[in-house]
């Protein structure tokens, strides 16, 4: 099948050899001419018909291919945004669309814990809720996050009784804080609409405890040593971190 562009040249191609038939036509004995209103006097009628039409089918195979292209491109742009929603599914680590139960996330994070002390790294564990009881803006948030945690090297994951939280192993102290601040200002950043605050747009609680490789404390107190810590930063009114210290 022909392209636009190679119709668009068959058709000055045959313009020209209808020029040059014509030219032949009018002066066969190669004798000087005096002017182009000759050559057009003397170009059957259907010449340049046909020329108009070959370059205008030319034109609009063109045109077609090129809109074809710019559609395939914008499919794979939905498809590639399409991938990262569903990575986001992915990212609660559970065998369906609901999030972790009680079970399932103390089994995750002693997993965790277990492979951060093998290696003898430490285990920032964050916990995120947004303020004013805005847990509508839950999907968006974790669509937003996922990408920041996983670039760290971290791990999103929804709990159905503590909603977001973050698993980072290796992080130490200062680390885990620059991440849950991080976290915590890409929230702000998204500026989705909230009455309940005092800026006007979405905030968030954060409660951090960094697990050392050393440590002994069970999964279930340093679950518990979490829900105490974002509690302070919503007791002290939202809109901050809190961390704390693990044994």
């Amino acid at each position: 099948m022909m392209t636009g562009l190679s119709l668009t040249l068959l058709g000055l191609l045959l313009g020209l050899v209808s020029s040059s038939v014509a030219v032949a036509a009018v002066n066969p004995g190669n004798t000087p001419t005096t002017g182009p209103g000759l050559i057009v006097g003397a170009l059957p009628p259907v010449v340049p018909i046909v020329f108009a039409v070959v370059l205008l089918v030319g034109a609009a195979v063109f045109v077609s291919r090129r809109q074809r292209r710019e559609s395939d491109r914008t499919g794979q742009a939905h498809g590639r945004k399409a991938s990262a929603v569903a990575a986001v599914d992915k990212s609660t680590l559970t065998t369906g669309p609901h999030p972790l139960n009680d079970q399932e996330l103390e089994r995750l994070l002693d997993q965790h814990i277990q492979q951060c002390a093998a290696q003898a790294d430490a285990l920032a564990v964050i916990a995120i809720k947004p303020d004013g009881n805005e847990e509508r803006y839950q999907p968006e948030v974790a669509q937003s996050l996922f990408g920041l945690a996983r670039s760290r090297g971290a791990r999103l994951v929804q709990s159905a009784s503590r909603g977001l939280m973050v698993l980072a192993p290796g992080q130490l102290c200062d680390q885990a804080h620059r991440l849950a601040e991080d976290l915590h200002q890409s929230i702000v950043s998204m500026a989705l609409p909230s009455g309940d605050s005092e800026i006007g747009v979405l905030t968030a609680s954060v409660g951090l405890v960094v697990v050392e490789p050393s440590s002994r404390t069970a999964v279930s107190d340093i679950l518990a040593n979490l829900d105490r810590a974002l509690g302070r930063a919503e007791r002290r009114g939202g809109n901050r971190i809190e961390v704390l210290e693990q044994d």
